[in-house]
């Protein structure tokens, strides 16, 4: 059917936007190899001060020594304390919806699995992304007219929210996925917020194919998380797009891949 090739196609797509490789158990310098960046003109949110003050200052910027690990809080393999440091920062813990047993046919398990992915893609993202702004790598500053201390806050929350989506999707699958070292194409602040809406948007139209895919294919308790997370990252688009200087909400509806179905569109 045309809409899981929709979305297989989408999601697996995001990998050649990060030139997606297996984690190695080396370098805790490869979190600097993860870029991001945006485009970013104007902003109501000015500040006359630019503060790198944050209400969460450890969120993890290194990768882990182990192959296995994404992060050096021990990311997707969280100790109950790391969790807990996770939960403070993401304002709030792993859903409480129970998708009872699941049972994943070869095209829900395949989706699922994508949807692993993307979020450890995220992860990624925004972990290199906060670790570019706070160590002063070139190209990364928040523009003088923004609140630096509001993006901070901002950006260090959806880190920790794409933690606990990734563990969330991951502990269902029946056999987990490994991690990834991952390097982004931006090298800029406005360029990473740009790309960031940008695989928000495909995340949003996704997200609405995979849970048709699993309430047909009878999981329809998954369904509920994957509702969850649509409006979640809805959120943060709205975010992203204000930073751009776009209105939060771009349509009444999102169109899943099908912009012809809006002609006021944009």
């Amino acid at each position: 059917m045309a809409y899981r090739a929709t979305a297989l196609l989408a999601l697996s797509g995001l990998a050649s936007l990060s030139n997606a490789k297996p984690i190695h158990p080396k370098s805790s310098a490869a979190s600097s190899a993860w870029s991001g960046s945006s485009h970013s003109t104007s902003s109501s949110w000015s500040d006359s001060s630019h503060s790198t003050s944050s209400s969460y200052q450890s969120f993890p910027t290194q990768v882990a020594s182990s192959k296995n690990l994404l992060l050096s809080n021990g990311f997707p393999n969280l100790s109950p304390a790391a969790l807990s440091d996770v939960n403070n920062a993401a304002h709030g813990t792993l859903s409480n919806a129970s998708a009872g047993n699941i049972t994943f046919p070869a095209d829900s398990l395949t989706n699922f699995q994508l949807v692993a992915f993307n979020e450890f893609f995220e992860v990624a993202f925004f972990t290199s992304l906060l670790t570019n702004i706070t160590t002063g790598v070139p190209g990364f500053e928040i523009p003088a007219h923004l609140n630096t201390t509001f993006i901070l806050d901002t950006l260090i929350a959806v880190q920790a929210q794409e933690e606990l989506h990734a563990i969330n999707a991951n502990t269902k699958l029946p056999v987990p996925l490994s991690t990834c070292e991952y390097r982004f194409p931006t090298t800029k602040f406005d360029d990473a917020i740009a790309l960031a809406a940008t695989f928000t948007d495909v995340v949003l139209g996704t997200l609405q194919d995979i849970a048709t895919i699993f309430a047909t294919n009878g999981n329809a308790g998954v369904v509920r998380g994957v509702a969850a997370t649509i409006g979640q990252e809805g959120e943060q688009n709205g975010f992203y797009r204000a930073i751009q200087n776009k209105i939060p909400s771009a349509q009444p509806f999102n169109y899943d891949f099908a912009p012809e179905l809006n002609p006021l569109s944009s």
